[in-house]
């Protein structure tokens, strides 16, 4: 883990956000959140909450800044949306994401686990190419 003052914490952050673009490192700041959230959601509401809400302002950010093109990317921030969603007992909202992310990826020929687990995957971007070209 990496300490970051640039988004005024010094909590620790997973490594492989340096050099990143701005986009893609929110979203793995999100999923990161999202994890703790999911990790504390019996134990520690409270913390739950709180990394949540921390996951939707990460993922919110990475959605301001991604395009048309980036529609695999999108799908992605959609799902964690909704899940971050949920956790915060927004069940309206998490609905309409999910349900976004589960259109998009069906574009793809892929469901939402299969997407998760590319996302966290090294070798997703390569994925995620074989899929839009076949």
């Amino acid at each position: 883990m990496k300490h970051s003052k640039d988004l005024g914490t010094h909590r620790a952050l997973p490594h492989g956000t340096r050099g990143l673009p701005s986009g893609r490192a929110d979203i793995t700041v999100g999923r990161w959140y999202l994890a703790a959230a999911e990790a504390h959601e019996g134990t520690d509401r409270g913390r739950s909450l709180v990394r949540a809400e921390q996951a939707v302002q990460s993922l919110e950010t990475a959605l301001n800044s991604l395009t048309d093109a980036d529609e695999y990317e999108l799908a992605i921030v959609m799902h964690g949306l909704g899940r971050a969603h949920r956790l915060l007992g927004q069940d309206e909202i998490a609905r309409h994401c999910m349900e976004f992310a589960d259109r998009s990826l069906h574009r793809f020929g892929m469901s939402v686990d299969q997407a998760v687990a590319a996302a966290v995957d090294p070798r997703a971007e390569a994925v995620r190419r074989h899929q839009v070209s076949a």
